[in-house]
């Protein structure tokens, strides 16, 4: 059994629904063209590499270390001035931008992997202020669309009144 910071590979996937092939953004796309080059460079001027297949590597060719992955990130946020997170808080906040977006939350599910819609909704997707404004202007505009008086309602003679009831 795998200890919380060792590296597993494994051929089996965590659900039958994890293997998928996902659209990747444009910007992706640029920014992996630009790495593969920098690796291909790298490994060109090596003395030694070791080629594992992997798209990202260390220096040398090898698998990255999870926890060194990790250190990388804490550097990120310490630089950016931002509270130490996790990697895999990354997904969340792609969730909830995603959702503040508007963007359909059994689509956010689709893209996260989930097999259930509950936990995209329940774990991933932190509800924001904004959404939470937004939500309950919508349901003001309603609200105020049924209540809003009709022309016959507020017909000054009473005529109105009468109508309704004919």
């Amino acid at each position: 059994m795998a200890t919380r910071w060792e590296l597993v590979e494994d051929e089996q996937l965590k659900t039958a629904g994890s293997k998928a092939r996902l659209a990747l953004l444009t910007m992706v796309v640029t920014v992996l063209r630009e790495h593969r080059r920098r690796q291909e460079k790298a490994r060109e001027e090596a003395d030694e590499w070791a080629d594992p297949g992997l798209v990202f590597t260390t220096a040398t060719g090898n698998r990255i270390d999870p926890r060194n992955v990790n250190r990388w990130w804490d550097k990120v946020c310490e630089r950016a001035e931002i509270p130490r997170t996790r990697v895999h808080d990354l997904r969340h906040t792609a969730a909830s931008l995603l959702f503040s977006a508007g963007v359909d939350l059994n689509e956010i599910r689709a893209l996260l992997r989930h097999t259930r819609l509950a936990t995209t909704a329940d774990i991933y997707v932190d509800i924001l202020d904004e959404v939470r404004r937004s939500t309950a202007r919508s349901m003001d505009d309603i609200l105020t669309r049924l209540h809003r008086p009709s022309a016959t309602d507020s017909d000054e003679n009473g005529e109105g009144d009468q109508a309704m009831k004919s």
